[in-house]
């Protein structure tokens, strides 16, 4: 469901940043979300490895290191089954993430 997606992405961002900012677009054809956050950023060469399962970039970047893992590739997951796309690019609004889920509607 979406409120899964949001709440691992959120989830995430509060792994590795202090701050957090959500931004909600909505229009006649698409919903969109930004989930932007403080962190470290994800470096290029991870930003589609980072949905598989298990996958971790590296644990010494991240304090709370409880984490399966798991979180990202099921958000991602969901999202394909509900037609809609998980994407991260870096964030404009803080030096971190931007994670963007986009949803046809």
């Amino acid at each position: 469901s979406l409120f899964r997606i949001i709440f691992n992405l959120l989830e995430n961002a509060s792994k590795y940043g202090n701050k957090i900012f959500v931004q909600v677009k909505f229009s006649k054809t698409l919903l969109r979300i930004d989930i932007h956050d403080d962190g470290p950023g994800v470096p290029e060469q991870y930003k589609k490895k980072i949905f598989r399962p298990f996958f971790k970039i590296d644990t010494s970047r991240n304090l709370n290191q409880s984490g399966s893992g798991l979180g990202l590739s099921i958000a991602d997951e969901l999202a394909n089954k509900m037609n809609a796309s998980i994407n991260v690019f870096k964030s404009k609004k803080y030096k971190g993430s931007c994670f963007s889920v986009k949803l046809k509607t």
